[in-house]
Parts: structure tokens; sequence; C-alpha cells
């Protein structure tokens, strides 16, 4: 048994506390600094921008004409479609716009947004195929999405099936990538995120096609890009969804 007045022992106590304090601050440290950092996070904000009064179709954008508000910039995904000032927030900075011309009258006391100095830059509603198209959202294997890949660009489709790699499609046009779509050019420079499903501009019988064969493909098709002006079909010369992967899906 341990003497109490070992001075070997009394040492060991003392140093077992001063562990047990440092570890104890330790966290205490920990916290506030999390706490710290979470009230930074929340003080910080994005400017965006409001209209003073109204604007007509045709106008150039004036700095003069708008007032700032502040938003936090912890909703900064909110604000994607939003001109702001704070060019470092990777949204659209109001300097990218400085001289652009309004393409429609804008009420006043409107947040100024990336629509207002493009025409046609509305979501796909409303928007149709041409007769005898449609347009097919389909899944993409995301892990090697060309980053270049755009809407308008045509592309080749492939797949594995039972071990065997087939060219699903070839010579497709893509509408849209992701949220990037062929109305909204403005925002293609910013890229397509991590998008996992793209839309192609088929036949309706190549939409059903697909539809069938896509039930096979867990992970999505892996996209290549044509070269522009590349009108061959080498692996499927009749075109559509090819016929020897259709028959092997189909037979189980």
């Amino acid at each position: 048994m341990a003497n109490a007045n070992d001075p070997q022992s009394a040492g060991g106590g003392k140093l077992l506390i001063g562990s047990v304090v440092a570890a104890i601050a330790a966290v205490v440290m920990v916290n506030l600094y999390v706490a710290a950092a979470r009230e930074r996070a929340e003080q910080e904000t994005i400017t965006i921008y409001r209209l003073k009064a109204p604007v007509d179709a045709g106008s150039e954008l004036n700095r003069e004409d708008l007032e700032e508000r502040q938003v936090p910039a912890a909703y900064a995904d909110i604000f994607e479609s939003y001109v702001v000032k704070n060019e470092k927030s990777g949204l659209q900075g109001v300097n990218t716009f400085a001289g652009s011309r309004f393409a429609r009258d804008v009420p006043g006391r409107t947040f100024l947004r990336l629509q207002h100095f493009e025409s046609g830059v509305d979501d796909l509603v409303g928007r149709t195929p041409p007769a005898g198209r449609e347009w097919k959202s389909v899944r993409v294997d995301k892990n090697v999405m060309p980053p270049s890949l755009r809407p308008g660009d045509e592309v080749n489709l492939r797949m594995v099936f039972g071990g065997q790699p087939y060219t699903v499609m070839e010579k497709v046009k893509v509408v849209s990538v992701g949220r990037l779509n062929l109305f909204n050019r403005d925002q293609w420079d910013r890229g397509a995120g991590n998008a996992s499903t793209i839309e192609v501009e088929v036949t309706p019988q190549e939409a059903r096609d697909l539809l069938l064969v896509q039930g096979r493909a867990p992970g999505g098709f892996e996209v290549t890009v044509r070269a522009a002006g590349d009108t061959r079909l080498v692996d499927i010369p009749q075109g559509g969804v090819n016929p020897r992967l259709l028959d092997r899906v189909q037979s189980g």
C-alpha cells in the first residue's frame, strides 16, 4: 500500500491531477474555438443588389441605380441566380455586368438577377423539343463525366453489360447537363457541378429503348464527347440504340 507521505507517490498524484486539468482546458479551448468559428460564419455576408427604380429593356446597367443589401453567406447557394458584390463567393459578381443592357423591363425594388441581362435564360419550362423528338433524362457516371461537356454537344453513350463493353448510342445531342441547359448560357462558365444526369434529344422509340437499357446500368452511362462536325456512326451504322445490346438485355 502506498504511503501518503511518500514524496514519489505524492508527485504522481500531482502529475495525474495536472493531466486531467490540461485535458479539461483543451476541451474548453476547442469548444471556444468552434463557437467563435460558428459566430464568424454567421456574421459573414454576401452583398446583393436591388434596383432603386424601374428600368426598361435596353437600358444600361448603372451602379448608381442600385442599392446594396446583405444576406448571410451561409445561404450562398440560394443566391446562385442573383448578381452579387462578393466575387470571391463564387457567384456572379456585379462587375461582370458592368455596361450590360437589360434584356427585359424590370420593376423597381427588384433584386438583380442573371436573367435580367439575357433573353431566353429562363428554365426549360414552356420549352418543347422539335416535332417527332423527345428530351430524355439519362443517368451518367459522374466519376468519369467529361468536365468540358456542355449543352449542345454531341456525345456517345457507353456501358458494360455482362462483362462486355457496349456503345449504347452514337451522335446524341445533349440538351442539358445537370443544372446547365441550352437556355442559360450565361451560367455555363460556372460548370455543371457534380452532375449525375444529362438530358438528350432522341426519337420516341429511342426513348423507350433507353429506358429499357438504363435499368441494366445502375452506375449510369459513360459519356464521351464527339469532335465537332464528326458525322460517322462507327459502332451503330443504322443509328438508334444498339440492337445487339437490346437483344441481350431483353433475353435476360
